[in-house]
Order: structure tokens, then C-alpha cells, then sequence
């Protein structure tokens, strides 16, 4: 009778955290409801040209395959125009689609999780990943139909490395692997780092046998080799040589990018995080080593989506720490670098697990350093949370008055239109065309506004 007790305890405290687990997704998927607006933002005017080749019948493959500043994002454009054509350029779909496409991503973290955890961060985990991967500093992606390309890109990374851990020395993990490498690459240029990061996991599992790693060099030799091919550097972006003139701004660069998910639009707290996790995940990664060699390798796909959040960092330094240091806050990273933040959770959790097996508990200045770390880190995506908020509320009010000022675009102010695109003549022009076209009807009824007028641009 103790037993089933027990078990009872135990399945109810294990239903409270799925429960948990639920709460932010359905919180994001209100937030979307709520404040997303159905109006074409920034990239998506360019993206009305496509619209309208589609529209005509002249839409061919080097459309969709043309490169948009440094990225292909082929699988985007097609998932774009499949639901434009569905719905009439509803872009409000296009958020579910993101919100969709983060679940998939939250499911496959936590598969992996069961499999190479070792049960020690279950169904903990579940909760952790669950208020990282739904979080609102993400703002930016949520209400951006466009930024289904980082989802992408990250949902292709994550599938990667789950595949090859789920099945490995196994064909089938290797060719689920690449072709979710595949759509990674063609869906944000940082998507290309899965080939390396996944091949070194190759490498380091020891299972492989040479024709699997071949064929994936190979694979990824391809990919570069296509993606690269007719390749031009977007004319407005800084300097590839930056970073070795301002080597400490790289640094701070990367760091800001690796922490932004708990420091949600404060750069130099967002750099003393960056460089917690990094020291957390560094030690605790030293420590299971140490320990044993099993440990070790129960943790190497953890490692290895570690790993692609800190090369997405040091590469976006590269490309983009010309615009400033402040840029590697930019709310759409955060998506990316999410992984890294989870894979920090696991790995020190299976260390703290494995501790407390040899030694059955925590000394007491360990025990004192968790409870600060772990303070710290609630308190400062609370923090982050809560600004996110008020983000979301500013940008609503601000794409509800610019959807208003297109109901008449040829008098609108031109103050206005900037909300959504910097060339208002592009605006005017294309909102004419989306007009004559029929696939956008600005009659649709307004969302009421909320909070401040005004938004600010991602």
C-alpha cells in the first residue's frame, strides 16, 4: 500500500509540472491572438513581388531560390506562399505558423531529453524548456509572419541532432538527419552550422562508421558549395574585417547573444549572463567527463545544440557587429540562442544528479552557489518578461495605426507608413498592388489599440 502511495504521489506531481509545461504556450498563443496585427512588415513588402508572380503564373524557381540579404530561404517562401494562397495573405496565419513550428521544436527537445538525460531533469524539464522555448522576449518572431525562416532554422538543428541520437550508426537517423540539416540551410543562413556542429556528434558518439560520416561531408560540402554559388554580400552590411578591429566588442557581442534570453534588452546584464551559462556549462561539462565516460556521452547532443548556439553567435558577430553591440539584443535571436540556454539546464542538472548519487547530497557552498544561480536566473526572466509585455503592446498599437494609415496610402503621412517599411514609396506602391491583386482587402475589421502609440522596429 506505501507503493502505490507513492506512485500516486508521484504521478500527480509529475501532472502538476506537465501542467505547468502547458501554461506558457497557451500564454504565447494568446498574446499572439491578441496583439498580432495583419499587416506586412519590413521584409515582407519585398516579399509582395513574389506574391505577385505567384499570382500570375510567373513564379519559377530562381525566384524562389534568390537570395534575400544573406540568406536562401527557399522552404520559408514556399511555406509563405502556400499560406498566402490559402488564406488571402492573412498574415496572422503565418504567427500560428511560428507558434506551430516552436512546438515541434519544444517536442523534439523534449524526446531527446528522455533519451539522453537519463531521466534526472524530467519532467523538470518539461517546464524549463517550455518557459524558454514560449517565451515573450521573442516578441519580435511571434508577431513577424517573416521570422518563420529562424524557427525553421532552428526546428532543422534540433530534428538534426535528436535523429542521430534517436537512431544512431543507423542510416535512417542520417538521412532524417539531412534532411533536416537540408531545411535548416535553406532557412536561415546560420542554418548551415548543423552540418559541422552534427558532424563533430558523428565524430564524438564513436558509432559511426566512415561511409555515414563520408556521405554527411559530402552532404554538407553540396550544400555550401549551392548556397554560395552566385553569392553576393548585401551592400548595406558592415565589414566581414570589423571584428578584428573591435575584438573586445565581439566578445561582449557574443555574449550579449548567448544571454539575451533571460536578459531581455539589457546588453551588460545580458553579457553577465551570457558568461554564467558559459562558466556553468564549461564546469559542469568537466565534471560528468570526470565522472565517467557514459555520463559524458548522454550529454554530447546537449553539447552539440550547445554548440550551434555559440557559433550562430560568433558568426551574427561577424556579419553584424558593424551595426553595434546593442544588435545582438535583437529580440529574434533570442530563438536561436534558446538552445543554448536548455542545453545549460540539462547539463548542469545531470551533474548535480550525478553528484548527489556519489555523495547523497550537496555541499553546503555548492548548495549556497545553486540556489544563488538559480535565483538570479528566475529573477531575471521575470524581469525580461515583463518588459516583453509592454513590447508587445507598443508594437500592436503602433502596426494598428500604420494598418489604419493604409486604408489610404496615397494620403497617408508619411511618418506613418515608416512604422512598417522605411521607403514609403515602396509602401504606397506595393499596397496598391496587394489592391489590385485582391489578396489583401484593408476593410478587415481593426483590432482595437492597446497600450502606448508607436512601435518600434526589430
Amino acid at each position: 500500500m506505501t507503493g502505490l502511495f507513492s506512485a500516486r504521489r508521484s504521478g500527480c506531481r509529475n501532472a502538476v509540472f506537465y501542467v505547468l509545461a502547458l501554461l506558457p504556450p497557451l500564454y504565447i498563443l494568446y498574446l499572439i491572438t491578441r496583439y498580432g496585427i495583419d499587416v506586412p512588415f519590413w521584409d515582407q513588402w519585398e516579399f509582395v513581388l513574389l506574391l505577385k508572380k505567384f499570382k500570375t503564373g510567373a513564379l519559377s524557381f530562381p525566384d524562389l531560390w534568390a537570395q534575400h540579404n544573406e540568406h536562401r530561404i527557399l522552404f520559408p517562401k514556399l511555406i509563405m506562399l502556400v499560406l498566402a494562397a490559402a488564406t488571402g495573405w492573412d498574415i496572422r496565419y503565418e504567427f500560428y505558423a511560428n507558434f506551430f513550428l516552436a512546438g515541434l521544436t519544444f517536442v523534439f527537445l523534449n524526446l531527446l531529453s528522455r533519451k539522453e538525460a537519463g531521466g534526472r531533469c524530467a519532467p523538470w524539464f518539461s517546464v524549463v524548456s517550455a518557459f524558454l522555448v514560449f517565451s515573450p522576449v521573442q516578441v519580435e518572431n511571434w508577431t513577424w509572419g517573416w521570422q518563420i525562416q529562424i524557427f525553421l532554422g532552428v526546428l532543422g538543428a534540433v530534428v538534426a541532432v535528436w535523429s542521430v541520437s534517436r537512431w544512431p550508426a543507423q542510416w535512417k537517423g542520417l538521412i532524417v538527419a539531412m534532411g533536416a540539416a537540408l531545411l535548416a540551410s535553406y532557412s536561415f543562413n546560420n542554418g548551415l552550422l548543423t552540418w559541422p556542429v552534427v558532424g563533430i556528434l558523428l565524430l564524438a558518439q564513436g558509432q559511426w562508421k566512415m561511409r555515414h560520416i563520408g556521405l554527411w561531408a559530402a552532404a554538407f560540402i553540396i550544400s555550401v558549395f549551392l548556397y554560395y554559388h552566385g553569392y553576393q554580400k548585401p551592400e548595406l552590411h558592415p565589414s566581414l574585417l570589423y571584428p578584428l578591429n573591435h575584438p573586445y566588442d565581439y566578445i561582449r557581442y557574443v555574449f550579449a547573444y548567448l544571454g539575451s534570453p533571460l536578459a531581455f534588452s539589457k546588453r551588460e546584464h545580458a553579457i553577465v549572463i551570457g558568461i554564467l551559462l558559459t562558466c556553468i556549462l564549461c564546469i559542469a561539462s568537466v565534471q560528468v567527463w570526470r565522472s565517467g565516460r557514459e555520463g559524458f556521452q548522454r550529454l554530447l547532443p546537449w553539447l552539440a545544440l550547445a554548440l550551434y548556439s555559440i557559433l550562430s553567435a560568433a558568426v551574427t558577430g561577424i556579419g553584424r557587429l558593424g551595426f553595434g553591440v546593442d544588435q545582438a539584443m535583437s529580440g529574434r535571436y533570442t530563438t536561436i540562442s534558446t538552445p543554448f540556454a536548455v542545453s545549460v539546464f540539462v547539463v548542469a542538472a545531470y551533474w548535480i544528479g550525478d553528484y548527489l548519487d556519489l555523495r547523497k547530497r550537496l555541499p553546503g557552498k555548492l548548495m549556497a552557489v545553486v540556489c544563488f544561480v538559480s535565483i538570479l536566473f528566475v529573477f531575471s526572466y521575470a524581469s525580461s518578461f515583463s518588459r516583453s509585455l509592454k513590447k508587445f503592446a507598443r508594437t500592436s498599437a503602433g502596426m494598428q495605426k500604420a494598418k489604419l494609415c493604409l486604408e489610404d496610402p496615397g494620403s497617408a503621412e508619411d511618418a506613418c507608413l515608416k512604422i512598417l517599411y522605411p521607403d514609403t514609396a515602396i509602401v504606397r506602391e506595393r499596397a496598391k498592388m496587394l489592391m489590385d491583386m485582391g489578396i489583401l482587402k484593408w476593410s478587415r475589421t481593426p483590432v482595437p489599440l492597446s497600450g502606448k502609440e508607436g512601435a518600434q522596429a526589430p
